[in-house]
């Protein structure tokens, strides 16, 4: 993508994992808003099926796992223009 008075966007993806076991990625799940934001029943009902979906799997039914994860960074410069016109307002 471009942006007016912005160069060139860069994007570099980083892969890596964080170290999980059955549980504590569950209770991650039951972290995020969306899992937050609906009834106990139904949070509970959601997490067990996350706990049964976990167990069924001989690579992530016991001890611990590597939950992957992308990390994405974008960068950009500010054009030279945009800095002065910047800096004419803020005087």
């Amino acid at each position: 993508p471009s942006y007016a008075g912005f160069g060139a966007v860069t994007v570099e993806r980083f892969p890596h994992g964080h170290p999980r076991t059955a549980a504590s990625l569950t209770a991650m799940v039951g972290t995020h808003s969306h899992t937050l934001v609906i009834s106990a029943e139904e949070r509970a009902e959601l997490l067990g099926r996350v706990r049964a979906v976990l167990d069924s799997h001989p690579e992530t039914a016991r001890g611990t796992f590597d939950y992957p994860l992308m990390t994405v960074a974008a960068r950009c410069r500010v054009l030279q223009s945009r800095l002065v016109a910047s800096s004419r307002r803020s005087h």
